[in-house]
């Protein structure tokens, strides 16, 4: 009779453990590259948003820039969940509306054209339902009206998104998309009617970031190109995306989340290097004390604008930050960007 080794089996609490490490090894590298990719990011941002006023700092470590990042990616984050999802669309979603909306023996085509108008407005109003979800995090609030419209918008688009991407979407009934096309199509007039500032202009940015990657993906479809060119293209798009997001959006993020919005701010300057000229442009008081809005700052720089009646800035001017002596911030007071 033979020898038989018997087998054992592998200890399950092992199998376990290993399992665990190499679960714990994967978020560790997933957090380390994301943080790494945000302060990237964010180092654009910055840089980009500096560069408006000639401001140049290459800093090893900010912390405004891991927070930078972070607003990148909560942008991104909400534009791919909201908007992503309905670029390429293709004659296959053009006849799923058609053969749901047309009744038995309808004309094909003036069915087909209802859908197409159904998929643009609801394009319109995903990219309008993310701007307004971005913008009410970064931004300060407009007046309450607009708020009010907001709210309506936000409200009426979750139940929107719940019932377009959930099975009661199987269950409806032509009338109540009709319903819902109409009720998305009112909420993109009103938006771009009343609201206005950076809540309409994040929207038109939405808007081209999806109409880019649209051309892309059809692009994509038509060729076959290798996966390397992808990965330059997403490597490109990142940047372009934060690059421009600090050059015409960062400068109206509220400071109190590490924005760069103007905080009106009292400036002391150090009365011995005050030339008349200075002290003419600042409209200094009590000798050496002036009331600015404090633009954009670096480790040896500041950026202030003198606005005048209306809001606006006559003067924008660089100082050296030793001539500042102190800087006296005004109690929880944020000015909304003009």
């Amino acid at each position: 009779m033979d020898d038989q080794t018997p087998s054992t089996p592998e200890n399950p609490k092992s199998q376990s453990s290993a399992l665990h490490d190499i679960a714990l090894k994967d978020l560790g590298q997933t957090f380390a590259l994301s943080v790494a990719v945000a302060y990237i990011c964010g180092f654009i941002v910055v840089t980009a948003y500096l560069g408006k006023f000639g401001l140049r700092e290459y800093a090893a470590f900010r912390m405004q820039y891991l927070i930078a990042g972070a607003t990148v990616f909560l942008l991104a984050g909400l534009f791919f969940y909201f908007v992503a999802r309905n670029i390429g669309p293709d004659n296959t979603d053009v006849e799923q509306y058609t053969t749901f909306f047309m009744p038995v023996g309808g004309d094909t085509l003036k069915w087909s054209f209802l859908a197409l108008l159904f998929i643009f407005v609801e394009i319109a109003f995903n990219v309008i339902l993310c701007s307004v979800l971005s913008a009410a995090f970064l931004f300060p609030l407009p007046n309450r009206a607009t708020v009010l419209l907001l709210i309506a918008i936000v409200s009426g688009g979750a139940l929107i998104h719940f019932v377009m991407t959930s099975d009661a979407r199987n269950h409806a009934s032509p009338r109540s998309f009709v319903y819902i096309g109409t009720f998305m199509a009112l909420a993109v007039i009103a938006f771009l009617l009343l609201v206005d500032g950076p809540y309409v202009e994040l929207a038109y940015f939405y808007f081209a970031a999806f109409a880019f990657l649209n051309s892309y993906r059809y692009q994509q479809r038509s060729t076959t190109e290798p996966k390397a060119l992808a990965f330059y293209f997403s490597i490109a798009s990142i940047v372009a995306f934060s690059g421009l997001f600090g050059a015409f959006f960062y400068g109206h993020v509220r400071p109190d989340i590490g924005g760069g919005a103007p905080v009106t701010v009292r400036i002391l300057i150090d009365e011995q290097r005050t030339t008349p000229e200075l002290a003419r442009v600042l409209q200094l008081r009590d000798g050496s004390l002036a009331s600015v809005d404090l633009l954009a700052e670096t480790d040896t720089e500041l950026v202030i604008g003198i606005a005048n009646s209306s809001g606006r800035y006559d003067e924008l001017l660089r100082v050296k930050r030793d001539l500042v002596k102190a800087i006296l911030m005004y109690n929880k007071r944020i000015p909304t960007p003009q």
